[in-house]
C-alpha cells in the first residue's frame, strides 16, 4: 500500500477527494459557521460524491435532522430537488439564521474530476445562478455575501502558462501563474463566470 496515494485527513484515497475549488468553497463556509453548533446546522447535500467532504468538516450527519437549527448548509442544488429543499430551509431555519450555499456554476462544467458526478446541479445552467437569487428572496432570504472561486480568468491564465511553458518561456509561466492565484476568486459581479459559488443569505 503506497502511503502518497492517501491524504492527510481522515486516510481518504487522494483519488475519492472533491477537486480543489469545492473544497475551498466548503472551507470557506463553515469557517463561517464556527459559531455554530455543528450538531445545530441543518444540512442539505445534493451530490454524493461531496458528502465525505462535508462530513469531514461538520462530522457525520445524525439519523435525523436538527430539532433546533440554528443555521444551514446547502451544497449543491440539483435540478430536480432545488425547490423542496429551499422550502425546507425555508421552515426549518429560524428568523436571522444564515443559510450558506456552495454550488457550481456554469464552468464547472469544464472540471474533468466531476464529469462522472451523478445529478445535474442547478447553478450548472446559465440561469441557475439567478433562478437561485430569486428564489431565496421569495421565500424570505436575505442574500447578502457572493463570492466566485476559480474563475474564468484565473483558467486562462492557467492555460496560457502551460502554453509558455511548453514554448521555453518559464520566466513568463511564472508570471501568468501568479497572476492566476490573484484572481482565483471574485465577488458577486462575476461569480457566475467561475467554478464555484459561495453565497451567504440570512433569514428574513
Amino acid at each position: 500500500m503506497r502511503a502518497e496515494t492517501f491524504s492527510g485527513l481522515g486516510g481518504r484515497p487522494v483519488a475519492e477527494l472533491a477537486p480543489l475549488e469545492y473544497c475551498y468553497a466548503l472551507d470557506a463556509a463553515t469557517a463561517l459557521l464556527t459559531d455554530f453548533d455543528p450538531r445545530r446546522i441543518a444540512r442539505k447535500c445534493g451530490q454524493p460524491e461531496l458528502e465525505a467532504e462535508l462530513g469531514q468538516r461538520l462530522g457525520q450527519r445524525g439519523p435525523t435532522d436538527p430539532t433546533s437549527p440554528q443555521a444551514g448548509l446547502w451544497v449543491e442544488p440539483q435540478h430536480r430537488d432545488w425547490q423542496r429543499d429551499l422550502a425546507f430551509f425555508q421552515q426549518t431555519l429560524p428568523s436571522a439564521a444564515p443559510l450558506l450555499i456552495v454550488a457550481s456554476q456554469p464552468l464547472a462544467r469544464f472540471v474533468s474530476e466531476r464529469r462522472q458526478w451523478s445529478g445535474q446541479p442547478s447553478g450548472v445552467k446559465w440561469s441557475g445562478h439567478w433562478r437561485l437569487r430569486r428564489a431565496l428572496r421569495k421565500a424570505g432570504f436575505t442574500v447578502g455575501e457572493l463570492h466566485g472561486l476559480h474563475t474564468g480568468l484565473s483558467i486562462g491564465l492557467n492555460v496560457l502558462a502551460a502554453q509558455l511553458d511548453r514554448r521555453g518561456r518559464p520566466d513568463l509561466a511564472d508570471r501568468m501563474r501568479f497572476s492566476a492565484r490573484l484572481h482565483y476568486r471574485t465577488d458577486a459581479q462575476t461569480a457566475w463566470l467561475s467554478t464555484v459559488a459561495l453565497l451567504v443569505a440570512v433569514k428574513g
